[in-house]
């Protein structure tokens, strides 16, 4: 593989992030934000677990963490350097690179855990195609059948996201963290290229993630926070799991009894 220089990924890998952030908000000027149709319907049904749910922030958070030392790092010539010099910039980026080493592992640890966690939601089911047939129903507003996860969110943030790209970026992040294990010049220079494309693919995949997640899609966000939905929600968006709980016997809450649980306690 021809090295790519640092440089060259820095400027395609910034065209790439702006050029994601200009399609959402020309999506969200366009489309505007998916409501729930039916309205709320003010009962809830649970959705993640606190374990989940903590697992997921506490990876979203070291993702960040991550991606603004790393990035800062990256496009740091092109834009910190130029706003607050080059001295400042050494001595920030001393900090960064013990930052971005120190939580590395940790960050693994959270996305190994993640895989394992989620795989089951994330199997491919028969009815996953009419997903992709009926374009997730993002623009007709017809939504196909979906159970937990949707067939987009399987395909993208968990396959192509957390798995491939998550693994590339892992793998050679741990490489490239402790580099006294006899790997050669070559597969070191490997591994910084593919750290470098593979982190900034998984920031656009999780920009995307991070609109529908909230911004882009009523009643998503909740389920994140407090771990449940809206039923209207979960029939909307995810209807062969909101079969899935009847048929298990699980009984909507009233969204004001379950506040007022939240508030004895």
């Amino acid at each position: 593989m021809e090295h790519i220089s640092d440089d060259a990924i820095a400027s395609y890998g910034a065209g790439a992030l702006g050029l994601g952030i200009l399609v959402l908000g020309v999506i969200y000027a366009i489309r505007g934000r998916v409501r729930i149709q039916p309205g709320r319907a003010n009962k809830t049904v649970p959705r993640w677990t606190p374990f989940e749910r903590v697992l997921h922030w506490y990876v979203a958070i070291l993702f960040i963490v991550l991606a603004v030392t790393g990035g800062g790092l990256l496009f740091g010539r092109m834009t910190v350097i130029p706003a607050v010099g080059q001295e400042a910039f050494t001595a920030w980026a001393g900090l960064a690179v013990l930052t971005h080493k120190l939580l590395g592992p940790a960050f693994v640890a959270g996305v190994l855990v993640m895989i394992v966690l989620w795989m089951g939601n994330n199997i491919p089911a028969r009815y996953d195609w009419e997903f992709f047939k009926q374009g997730g129903g993002f623009v007709t507003g017809k939504y196909p059948p979906a159970g937990k996860v949707n067939a987009g969110d399987k395909l993208f943030v968990y396959w192509l996201g957390l798995v491939i790209t998550g693994t590339i970026v892992c793998a050679t992040g741990l490489i490239l963290e402790f580099p006294d294990y006899g790997q050669s010049a070559e597969t070191m220079q490997l591994s910084g290229t593919l750290h470098l494309i593979g982190a900034l693919a998984w920031m656009l995949i999780i920009l995307g993630h991070t609109y529908l997640g909230s911004l882009g899609v009523e009643g998503a966000f909740e389920a994140m926070i407090c771990g449940r939905v809206d039923v209207n929600f979960a029939k909307q968006h995810h209807d062969m799991w909101a079969e899935e709980l009847m048929q298990m016997g699980v009984a909507p809450q009233s969204s004001q009894a379950l506040k007022e649980t939240n508030d004895d306690a």
